[in-house]
């Protein structure tokens, strides 16, 4: 059965899931998209999940920043750059910083017991800490972390229509946690002068930075079958955009674990 989402706020961090019930997807836009020919995305192609916690605001980023850069191009990599706004105080307010992914930051240093957040801080497939900004560590974490279970993830994306398929039950061993169907979306690279703070003067290039994020549903026995209009996922911006989705073992509390299943596709060029 595919199920549509109902609209609700926007952006809100992971919350507490239930197996009977799908948590409300944002009305992120009405702008209209470009026409395409059918895309699809499985999970079949990506073979890991590498989420950066960033800001502008942040002297030690860029590096990391040019490490997430190189490793959005690649295919077989979902990465995601998620924008914290705690170094907004110094003077520049980071233009995709937000609560929302701090707390996300914040539930993965508890889950990992790590003694404090920071930027920048990677996180491999939900279950491995990355300190520097160093593309063969990262892949090597990949490597060490590559899920090995029976979820996927698949997406179809159409002139009007984007269906999200996810199914399976996984074989990672997580207790008190459950697998649940997360959608991301994001800006595919963005060029920013900074004006005040600790890059004052630089321009930073920063790429797959997350926009909007939502639980959409727990999996069950049985196929979780989402579908939306195509027009609900436009950048605010306007800019060119991507999106995801993932399967991640979950605590009723929305900690996070390990991610074990996902697909990305690119909206707009």
């Amino acid at each position: 059965m595919t199920r549509q989402p109902d609209l609700s706020p926007a952006h809100s961090a992971p919350c507490a899931i239930s197996r009977r019930r799908v948590l409300a997807l944002v009305a992120l836009s009405t702008l209209a998209l470009p026409a395409r020919a059918e895309m699809v995305g499985t999970s079949e192609q990506v073979s890991g999940v590498v989420e950066l916690f960033t800001s502008q605001g942040c002297a030690s980023c860029p590096p990391a920043d040019k490490v997430l850069s190189a490793l959005a191009e690649r295919d077989d990599i979902l990465a995601l750059s998620y924008h914290v706004d705690y170094w907004d105080y110094i003077g520049w307010k980071d233009a995709f910083g937000s609560r929302e992914n701090t707390e996300r930051q914040r539930a993965y240093g508890k889950a990992l017991a790590v003694r404090s957040i920071y930027t920048p801080q990677m996180i491999v497939n939900g279950v491995a800490e990355v300190a520097g900004p160093h593309e063969a560590v990262v892949d090597a974490a990949i490597r060490d972390t590559r899920p090995r279970d029976t979820a996927s993830v698949r997406l179809t994306l159409n002139d009007r229509m984007l269906q999200v398929r996810a199914e399976g039950r996984p074989t990672t061993d997580s207790p008190g946690m459950e697998p649940v169907l997360v959608l991301v979306t994001f800006r595919n690279e963005t060029m920013t002068n900074v004006g005040r703070g600790e890059n004052q003067g630089r321009q930073l290039k920063n790429s797959h930075s997350v926009r909007y994020f939502r639980v959409l549903g727990a999996l069950a026995d049985r196929p979780l079958d989402i579908e939306m209009p195509v027009s609900m996922l436009a950048d605010p911006d306007g800019g060119a955009t991507g999106c995801a989705a993932f399967v991640q073992m979950m605590g009723e509390g929305g900690e996070p674990g390990p991610i074990i299943a996902a697909a990305q596709l690119t909206l707009t060029p």
